[in-house]
């Protein structure tokens, strides 16, 4: 029995076992997915290389094989002649990475090369032939053949084989060793592979060696130096380039004169010497000396940086060698010709560069006696020395003198003083003065006359195509005898510039005396044709007797700016002109200041601060003011002008000086012909008969004092020629102001149809506005300005004048055909309001009401002003957005955003509206829209974010697309008023009037989709005293409703919803119950009156972002914050952020870098309000993967929105309540785990024996 219990037990014992080891794999695999796989790291066995390897000490604790790779069938050869032992280099693998050893590889390195003779040739050489090519050793000493005192010893040798070549020249004179030589080595072999000693010949040990890379400009060697009484070398030289003895010949070490420049063309050949020293040096016993022994002996003393010149009629004009040798004649300087420089041609001379200078060079820039540095030169009247060399050292004491020895295109700079003398200025140059008070030029007693006889001039510029820059003088002189204090003629192109022309003239002699005169004739009839482009710009005229700047003649062109001329008046002595351009000349007049142009004499003549006459075509006359002149502006017989943006003025004392006979005019425009013939287009030949034709006026201010002409269009009776042909025009966008004449446009008598258009101008203070005489014309003056919105035209146009339509307000922007007593009618065309008071909007005088279409506005946008530091200005006054008191507000702060049904309004620009009738509010509406508009009480302000486009939009009918309140729909009346792109804020309540509309209403905001229910109920239908700003309420009289609202926004009627009980009994709002009999509770509080406004947030803090909002409405208890990362979607929500003064919230537990998108809302109780505007927010931050703190899954409002008309409590209603919805979670015990199938092996095991034992005692009682 017991054989047989013992073979049961060991059957069971193997069931078991295989069981268990069918299992425990599983469990062992499973145990193994959680254990980290341990990484092995291979170290890569290095690239076999040349070079000597690091020996690595091998561990003996075991081992290690060495694998010798078959590389070759036979043994590491050696290497001849000297044989280098093979190295072993062994790798052993890191203990830590890998417990396996790492079979090492035996290299045998590649010997090193081992140099051969290199043959490198050694060309010695100089200019004529080659002396000898050598084989270069090393140490070895190669000698020039002519002089072995100079040799060449290497050092050091590359490897690559070149020719090194020694090349002998004449060393130039840049060096201070006359006769000496240079030796210039060049190979293509790298710098610093080789390396070589140098020697060189000297008769002075305290030379130094000199190198030069282009064999002109040298400097010093810094390597050792060994010296004999005849030679110097330079030890361990590893570059190539050229090399002498020397000394630097420049004023910091040269201490004698050197040949500076010649002239050998002539009879009259001379030598300039300079003194490069800081001393004077006496010349006595210095020579002169040439090729063939001519001498020349030398006297006197040159100063320091001064110039001697000797004549000396030597010299050879084909080539010479010049020596300077000094007392005891040893050569100091030389100049081969040619060789050191080229052979000068005729009027040439052959100079140094700068003075003392390294280069030289053969140009018709003669410098005999003065500076070779003469691109700029300068004048000092203070140096009086006698020895004058254009340097600032030793100035010229002329102007002349400079402008004879500059250079071409160069600069004579004169310093401050007064320079008597007559200049011409023949080349290109510039001319320039310390100052124009300081720098003075006066005229001689006597003048020479012109090269042509064209009069006389203190400073002549002349010569075809020379550019000339004459500027900071005073130049002075009397301009009643001189033709002309500046005169540019024969076509010069100058620039004059900022200098003061003070004439001393007692206003007698002829119509001579010109400023500044441009052309080469006074007479008007034989004008030289010139092709001369000038500036005249910033220059001071006054004391001159005829004209202050006249350009003159075919081809002369000139832009006349930013000069400020003076007349003489009143006077009558002469009939002044401040600017005139005549006789075919043409260019610009822009931006000058010219006053005080009055000529008080009896003949019929005016004096002109701007005259343009006989062909004076296309010229510009812009942004000039003109004060106290006679005439402002006169054009005769000329075309094409535009005259844009000047401001004239005639003040009442200059006015007391002018007669009737020559009296005040702004502009004075006439043609001119012989009597009887008239218009006869201006050709030249005849002075002054031509057209005034194509005169263009835009945007030019004329202002009288009560007499004279504002705009005068044909001849003075005086005058004996017709006016003839003259066309005028303003432009369709003219704005040209004619104010306070006797007459603001005067038309005379012509003969035939001149053609006169002024319109879109404002005329105003004129005791007759349009005076036409011409029979023949009629002046169209249509859409102008009268001053009136009702002129009496009888008492202010006289003639044939078509005025209608006209402008009914200052502004011109508002026709009198739009106009129906007190209504504009818009039309087809937005209706533009402005105002003379900044930040202001007028309407048009007795007009209150602004009747507009869909597509038309109210346009404000040029009366708007935008906040500056923190105010705004607004009709003239500036309010602080801080403390903003304006209309019914009282210190409110606008710098923060206000919240309009959760868009966020910051105020950045404001208008004032003011009305047509004083205290009579402003009525917006729409023909296409009956039954609505819109009241703004007068002189209600406008309060716009920066996006505004300052349009404002009637009422028109809107879109009823959005989101309505809880329990409504949006009804059947909807309007949008003020801004599509922005909520217009106002500092008056404003009324939106619904005709027909009686129940519930509400608004959406610009940019919103949210609709929001009126629910303060205005305590007033007509003066209501209860709208909070920015807020708005409501009232009906039980036909209409009116909004009193502080904005501008959609308005629309509401639709109650009506909720029905089920035959069940279940309420269709509460979802009912398990049984259907229970009734779900009702939320009767009211909700929050507006949505708040997230207007910003702030990253303080990694993971965190604070919001802050505006707040909402009341009735408010608490605010929720929800969010999501998409836009549109909310997942998470927090109510319990604060209560109803909370307007920030700092949030943390953000995962930085991700954008999240937030709402915020407030609540009453258990009545949630509607969500503000969406604002997406990025912290920074470590990445999380986490529910922001305070935040979860749920608190959102969904189930209030999805069953909006139900009546019970919401999931979020419940959740802010404190009622929680349990969530019961299941666990599932892994029964078969991997640990468990062992306790169930051992758990069987167990059974198993006690099973058999149990047996075998049963089997034994049996």
């Amino acid at each position: 029995m017991d054989k047989v219990i013992g073979r049961r037990i060991v059957s069971a014992i193997l069931v078991f076992s295989l069981l268990f080891n069918a299992l425990i794999p599983v469990h062992i695999s499973y145990a193994e997915e959680n254990v980290p796989t341990e990484t092995i790291l291979i170290e890569e066995t290095p690239p076999l290389t040349n070079e000597e390897p690091t020996i690595t000490n091998i561990p003996d604790t075991s081992p290690i094989p060495i694998i010798t790779p078959q590389l070759s069938p036979t043994p590491t050869p050696e290497i001849s002649p000297t044989p280098t032992p093979a190295l072993t280099i062994q790798t052993t693998a890191t203990p830590e990475l890998n417990p396996t050893p790492t079979s090492a590889t035996l290299l045998t390195p590649t010997p090193e090369p081992i140099s051969t003779p290199t043959v490198i040739p050694l060309i010695w050489t100089n200019n004529n032939e080659t002396y000898t090519t050598e084989i270069i050793k090393l140490g070895v000493t190669y000698k020039f053949p002519p002089n072995e005192k100079i040799s060449v010893t290497f050092t050091k040798l590359p490897p690559e084989s070149d020719t090194i070549t020694i090349k002998e020249h004449n060393a130039p004179i840049t060096t201070n060793n006359p006769g000496s030589k240079d030796y210039e080595i060049t190979s293509t072999m790298p710098n610093g592979s080789f390396k070589f000693d140098l020697t060189l010949p000297t008769n002075d040990p305290n030379k130094n060696v000199l190198s030069s890379q282009d064999g002109q400009n040298y400097s010093p060697l810094d390597n050792e130096k060994i010296t004999s009484s005849d030679t110097i070398t330079i030890k361990e030289i590893d570059h190539l380039t050229h090399f002498l003895v020397g000394e630097l010949n420049n004023p910091n070490n040269t201490q004698h004169p050197v040949i500076n420049e010649f002239y050998s063309n002539t009879s009259s050949d001379w030598v300039e010497l300079y003194n490069p020293t800081s001393s004077s040096i006496d010349l006595t016993g210095w020579i002169l000396h040439d090729t063939v022994s001519n001498t020349k002996s030398l006297t006197g003393t040159i100063l320091p940086s001064g110039f001697a010149v000797f004549t000396w009629t030597a010299l050879n004009q084909t080539g010479d060698t010049i020596q300077l040798l000094n007392p005891a004649s040893v050569v100091r300087d030389e100049v081969v010709y040619p060789g050191t420089v080229s052979a000068p041609d005729t009027n040439q001379s052959a100079h140094r560069t700068t003075n003392s200078g390294n280069t030289w060079e053969v140009s018709a820039n003669i410098t005999q006696g003065y500076t070779n540095e003469n691109s700029t030169v300068y004048v000092d009247d203070n140096f009086t020395s006698g020895s004058e060399f254009g340097t600032s050292t030793f100035p010229f004491n002329t102007i002349q003198e400079g402008i004879n020895a500059v250079a071409a295109s160069g600069t004579v700079n004169v310093a401050a003083g007064t320079y008597t003398e007559q200049l011409i200025v023949n080349k290109s140059v510039i001319v320039s003065g310390n100052n124009s008070a300081t720098s003075i030029i006066q005229s001689p007693a006597s003048l020479s006359t012109e090269t042509d006889g064209d009069g006389t001039s203190i400073v002549e510029i002349t010569g075809s195509s020379v550019v000339v820059t004459f500027k900071n003088f005073t130049v002075r002189g009397d301009l009643g005898s001189i033709t002309s204090a500046i005169h540019a003629r024969e076509g010069a192109n100058a620039t004059i510039q900022d200098n003061i022309i003070s004439g001393t003239d007692s206003l007698s002699g002829t119509l001579a005396g010109q400023g500044i005169l441009v052309g080469d004739s006074l007479d008007g009839d034989t004008d030289v044709a010139a092709s001369g482009t000038n500036v005249i710009s910033n220059n001071q005229l006054s004391g001159f007797h005829r004209t202050g700047i006249a350009l003159l003649g075919v081809g002369n062109n000139a832009n006349i700016s930013g000069n400020t001329i003076t007349g003489a008046g009143p006077t009558s002595s002469t009939t002044q002109q401040g600017i005139t351009i005549q006789d075919g000349a043409s260019g610009s007049i822009n931006s000058n200041t010219l006053r005080d142009f009055v000529y008080t004499g009896s003949a019929p003549q005016s004096a002109t601060a701007v005259f343009l006459w006989d062909s004076a075509n296309n010229i510009s006359i812009s942004n000039n003011v003109i004060e106290n002149s006679q005439t402002g502006v006169m054009i005769q017989a000329a075309e094409g002008v535009q005259v844009t943006s000047n401001t004239i003025s005639v003040t009442s004392a200059a006015a007391s000086n002018m007669s009737s006979s020559n009296p005040a005019m702004g502009l004075w425009l006439l043609g001119r012909g012989a009597t009887g013939t008239g218009c006869i287009d201006g050709d030249g030949s005849t002075p002054g008969l031509g057209c005034s034709t194509g005169i263009t006026l835009t945007g030019n201010s004329i202002t009288g004092a009560q007499t004279g002409y504002g705009i005068r269009i044909a001849k003075t009776p005086e005058l004996s020629f017709i006016p003839a042909l003259t066309t005028l025009t303003t432009g369709s966008n003219s704005n040209n102001t004619i104010s306070g004449w006797n007459t603001g446009v005067w038309v005379g008598p012509s003969g035939s149809a001149n053609s006169l258009t002024f319109q879109n101008s404002t005329l105003l203070n004129n005791i007759g506005q349009i005076n036409n005489t011409d029979s023949s014309t009629t002046v169209n003056a249509v859409q102008n300005w009268w001053g009136s919105a009702s002129p009496s035209w009888t008492t202010i146009l006289s003639g044939l004048v078509n005025y209608d339509p006209w402008y009914v307000n200052s502004g011109r922007t508002v026709l009198s055909n739009a106009v129906s007593g007190s209504t504009v009618n818009g039309g087809t065309s937005d209706v533009q309001l402005t105002s003379v008071t900044p930040g202001q909007a007028d309407l048009p005088s007795g007009i209150t009401t602004i009747a507009l279409s869909n597509s038309t506005f109210m346009d404000v946008s040029s009366s708007a002003n935008t906040a500056s530091g923190g105010n705004l200005n607004i009709g003239g006054v500036s309010v602080s957005l801080n403390n903003f008191t304006s209309g019914t507000l009282g210190g409110v702060n606008l710098s923060i955003a206000q919240a309009v049904g959760g868009i966020p309004v910051l105020v950045d620009k404001a208008v004032k509206l003011a009305s047509g009738t004083g205290g009579q509010s402003i009525t917006l509406s729409n023909s296409s829209l009956s039954g609505v508009n819109v009241s703004i009480p007068d002189s209600t302000s406008v309060l716009a974010p920066s996006s505004w486009n300052g349009k404002i939009q009637p009422p028109k009918t809107g879109s009823s697309i959005g989101t309505a309140p809880s329990g409504f729909s949006i009804g059947n009346t909807v309007i949008e008023v003020g801004s599509a792109d922005a909520v217009l804020l106002f500092d008056k309540p404003v009324v939106v009037t619904l005709s027909g509309v009686t129940g519930e209403v509400g608004y959406k905001a610009s940019g919103s989709t949210t609709w929001n229910k009126i629910d303060t109920i205005c305590n007033s239908y007509d003066n209501p005293t209860n709208v909070v700003f920015p807020g708005e309420c409501r009232v009906s009289n039980g036909t209409d409703t009116k909004i009193y609202t502080y904005h501008f926004t959609s308005f629309g009627s509401l639709t109650e919803i009506a909720t029905t009980t089920s035959s069940t009994g279940e309420n269709s709002g509460t979802g009912g119950t398990a049984g259907g009999n229970a009734s779900a509770p009702v939320c009767s509080d009211t909700k929050p009156g507006s949505a708040p406004a997230l207007i910003s947030w702030v990253a303080n803090n990694p993971n965190e972002a604070t919001l802050t909002w505006t707040k909402a409405q009341n009735p408010v208890t608490y605010y929720l914050i929800a969010y999501g990362t998409s836009p549109g979607t909310l997942e998470f929500g927090n109510p319990n952020i604060g209560g109803s003064d909370t307007t920030s919230y700092a949030i943390k537990g953000l995962s930085g870098g991700t954008t999240y998108y937030f709402k915020v809302r407030a609540g009453n109780g258990c009545m949630p309000g509607d969500y503000s505007n969406e604002l997406s927010v990025t912290p920074f931050g470590n990445e999380l993967s986490q529910t922001a703190e305070g935040f979860k899954t749920g608190v959102l409002g969904t189930k209030e929105e999805k069953e909006k008309n139900k009546a019970v409590p919401t999931q979020e209603v419940k959740e802010v309540l404190g009622e929680k919805e349990t969530l019961e979670k299941s666990t599932t015990p892994k029964i078969f785990s991997g640990k468990n199938l062992v306790y169930v092996g051992i758990a069987l095991l167990a059974l198993l024996i006690a099973y058999t034992v149990w047996k075998k005692r049963n089997s034994k009682k049996v």
